[in-house]
């Protein structure tokens, strides 16, 4: 299960990498049994309910603000003019998000806080709460009353991977995962898909900090359930200190 901005694409080339390309199946729009009759490994953006086989499920969640900066400079990068013949064959949603984006001062907490608050709830582009949404198994917002009950949902579901990794812990967890399934050889971690904008968001300023965290509570709630505390916060915090 491929939650946007979580090294997705990187774990997915390793697994093409072990097994070949034409074992795997990279980004289906779907994951049925019929996607396993002559393939292994199957990745899509999809939420868990979504996933019918009886396969061998798991995820990677990221730290989520670093999830959402990086989901925002990822969308940013289609207002240069190189990339904007790409972004011509995107939904009239996710372009109306991206032209949004381009008029966002990435440097304010208060234009960050308007450009959410303008985010339509039907949009195809998904940022908020996104990895907790993926995990309660569908993208209703307005199913739940509040960022609680929809991150204890997450947690619930849970139960249903084999297994969840942690994309600041990937040197360790993906060779653990690759262990679980009895690949052989250590798994190739590359950085795939890392294309973002030129600006940047300053996670040091406490006022940015805030709004983005008002906008991944459930995210917040998940990831601490999931990530081990010792020799992993730690680094989290260089990285939102360091603005990455």
């Amino acid at each position: 299960m491929h939650i946007p901005k979580t090294a997705g694409l990187s774990v997915a080339h390793a697994f093409v990498r072990a097994l070949g390309e034409d074992q795997c199946t990279i980004l289906s729009p779907v994951i049925n049994d019929s996607d396993f009759e002559n393939r292994r490994f199957v990745s899509g953006h999809l939420v868990l309910s979504t996933i019918t086989p009886n396969c061998w499920r798991f995820t990677f969640l990221r730290h989520p603000l670093a999830q959402i900066v990086s989901h925002l400079r990822w969308l940013d990068h289609y207002n240069e003019p190189q990339f904007e013949a790409e972004a011509a064959g995107f939904s009239t949603s996710t372009k109306a998000v991206i032209q949004r984006v381009r008029t966002t001062d990435f440097t304010s907490a208060r234009a960050l806080a308007s450009f959410f608050a303008w985010l339509p709830e039907d949009s195809d582009v998904r940022l908020i709460n996104v990895q907790a949404e993926v995990m309660a198994r569908r993208f209703d917002r307005i199913a739940y009353r509040d960022v609680t009950e929809l991150a204890e949902q997450a947690i619930a579901n849970l139960d249903q991977l084999r297994f969840v990794g942690v994309v600041e812990r990937m040197r360790r967890d993906l060779p653990l995962l690759f262990r679980r399934l009895d690949l052989k050889g250590r798994p190739a971690i590359t950085r795939q898909n890392n294309i973002s904008s030129r600006r940047k968001i300053d996670l040091r300023d406490p006022a940015i900090r805030r709004v983005l965290e008002g906008f991944v509570g459930a995210d917040l709630r998940l990831y601490r359930h999931v990530a081990p505390r010792r020799g992993l916060f730690g680094s989290i915090g260089r990285l939102i200190t360091s603005g990455r």
